[in-house]
């Protein structure tokens, strides 16, 4: 499976999961749900993306008090690449409370999603802090369905370039 050191999630100091790969692309290729992580956070390294392909979803359920957070190692817009969908067809894909920052690197966003006819990708996304991206907070690209009120029912600040593009 690779180097093991890229992404990680911790409750209460007990090592959950750990998503990696070879080179510098954290690929999810299976199912992975992340419920009700007691106000813990995923670490990305320098230029890492965790991206949901066409074989994976990513459910990740926080709370208001607990959300789920996925950060860089260190508090620098763009530090890591953010986080990213693509021609994921999922229903399962659902992020709720969870926050992700300091994202934007090579992907231009914290929340990146792209599909194409072929293979569309949707994601629904609710009561999200997307904040301090080097670029977007959200960029959406090609053929996806996202929440229609996903402007509305998330939170953004310190994105370079806006809150959400594409939508």
């Amino acid at each position: 499976m690779g180097n093991l050191t890229h992404f990680f999630f911790r409750q209460a100091g007990i090592l959950l999961l750990i998503v990696s790969a070879a080179g510098c692309k954290v690929v999810v290729p299976d199912v992975v749900n992340l419920p009700q992580l007691a106000a813990e956070s995923a670490l990305a390294a320098a230029g890492y993306s965790m991206s949901v392909n066409e074989y994976g979803s990513l459910t990740a359920t926080g709370t208001a008090e607990a959300p789920v957070i996925f950060t860089g190692a260190e508090a620098v817009p763009g530090y890591w690449d953010g986080l990213r969908f693509y021609n994921s067809n999922s229903e399962s894909n659902m992020l709720s409370y969870v926050k992700v920052e300091f994202g934007g690197g090579y992907f231009d966003a914290n929340l990146y999603v792209t599909g194409s006819a072929a293979n569309p990708t949707q994601i629904h996304a609710t009561h999200c802090a997307f904040e301090n991206s080097a670029q977007w907070g959200v960029l959406l690209k090609g053929v996806v369905e996202v929440n229609e009120d996903m402007g509305a029912v998330n939170s953004f600040s310190g994105n370079a370039a806006g809150d959400i593009e594409g939508l």
